[in-house]
């Protein structure tokens, strides 16, 4: 595992910080994070990655067999996020990501505000402002090195909350009643 890196200021996208993903069979916490390529910090940040791909891929070259180094190819932790039409937008794109449970013990993602006061229970949108905490770890698999991303924690520097409305807007009309306690019960 490597040291600590925090990111950048980016947009949340799909963020998965207060429940696990569990589609698809999967059990894991998550979050894209959509950055400005422009910025110096996000290119600082990037230069960092990608110098921790090379290590990994020399790192693999050197335990593989001498036939094998030539196929030996990179993952990129990063990717150009693009628009509708598949032009490029000027951002990039990181997933993080991290197991909810290492050796059958749970794990919880920290949110912080920011002024690192820890949070509980934010329900944390798309569209949200964050930084990621995370580490990174090398890997070569399938003739392929890279580095994972493994999300650590979150600072939320403005919140926009998951609906949990379905996206609907109060409407005149049909309402139900609450539901009835065991004080209501008629017997």
């Amino acid at each position: 595992m490597s040291k600590p890196l925090v990111t950048p200021k980016g947009i949340a996208s799909y963020p998965h910080l207060d429940q696990p993903d569990t589609a698809f069979g999967q059990n894991a916490y998550k979050v894209t994070l959509i950055l400005d390529a422009s910025d110096p910090e996000v290119v600082e940040l990037l230069n960092a990655l990608d110098q921790l791909v090379d290590e990994s891929l020399e790192a693999a070259k050197k335990d593989a067999k001498p036939a094998q180094k030539a196929k030996i190819g990179t993952n990129p932790p990063y990717e150009q996020e693009l628009d509708d039409n598949g032009d490029p937008t000027g951002n990039v794109i990181i997933k993080f990501k991290q197991n909810a449970e290492i050796n059958g013990e749970p794990v919880e993602i920290a949110v912080v505000d920011a002024k690192k006061n820890r949070l509980h229970g934010v329900r944390v949108g798309a569209g949200s402002t964050i930084r990621v905490g995370f580490t990174t770890r090398p890997y070569c698999m399938k003739g392929s090195a890279g580095i994972t991303r493994d999300l650590r924690a979150v600072q939320l520097l403005n919140l926009v909350e998951k609906e949990s409305s379905f996206g609907f807007d109060e409407e005149d009309g049909f309402t139900a009643a609450p539901e009835a306690t065991a004080d209501d019960a008629d017997f």
